[in-house]
């Protein structure tokens, strides 16, 4: 063989190899690219029910905190009825309802709210 075949067959085998080269690493990138677009897909997944989970929670809240805002009324309500009545009748407030040292009635009491 001549030497310019020689480099010439060693070119192109060093070629073909890289090629291959070349196309391994193309598919270890695209399989690292869709791992990672799984992995944000699976997380994007995560952030959505987490989100979703908050709103649950922040609907229980607010219903709760609408029950105690009608317990509270009601509780107002018979306590602001019961110091009429006993106002009324001239009798002193027994000790569970008269207001203590620096205690005052308050909106509460007065079953007023906004």
């Amino acid at each position: 063989m001549r030497l310019p075949t020689v480099v010439g067959l060693a070119a192109a085998c060093s070629a073909l190899l890289l090629a291959g080269a070349g196309h391994l690493w193309l598919a270890h990138e695209r399989q690292m690219q869709d791992n990672l677009h799984e992995a944000l897909a699976l997380r994007d997944q995560a952030g959505r029910a987490a989100l979703d989970a908050l709103d649950e929670a922040a609907a229980e809240v607010e219903a709760a905190r609408a029950d105690l805002w009608r317990a509270r009324g009601e509780a107002a309500e018979r306590r602001a009825s019961e110091l009429v009545l006993l106002a009324a009748d001239g009798h002193v407030p027994p000790p569970g309802l008269a207001p203590r040292g620096e205690e005052r009635l308050g909106w509460i009491d007065l079953g007023v709210f906004f």
